[in-house]
């Protein structure tokens, strides 16, 4: 086994640190987010709706503005309202590559 695919086995087995935030603001299709330290292209979800009914709305972390983030939802803003919380797991959206690809 090469030295890279070591590596890239270990890198694969490493879970993600998941962060939060509130929604504070629905603008159209875009959220505002409270303390949501994510970068821009990160992948968010919005839990919508009571405990006994929850949903997540599927984002992603398109800007910032006066330190809130902006999402842009990937789905229905139907439900989500104020106070919501926003999970991210910090990672960027990823496209394996191989042999198969070359023309």
């Amino acid at each position: 086994m090469s030295d890279f695919a070591r590596i890239q086995r270990i890198v694969e087995a490493v879970d993600s640190i998941e962060t939060r935030g509130s929604v504070s603001a629905l603008r159209g299709l875009t959220l505002l987010v409270d303390a949501l330290p994510a970068t821009v292209g990160s992948l968010v979800s919005v839990e919508t709706g009571r405990c006994d009914a929850r949903q997540r709305v599927p984002g992603q972390v398109v800007g910032f503005d006066a330190g809130q983030s902006i999402v842009m939802l990937l789905g229905s803003s139907a439900g989500v309202r104020p106070g919501d919380r926003v999970l991210s797991k910090q990672t960027l959206p990823t496209v394996g590559a191989g042999d198969g690809l070359l023309g």
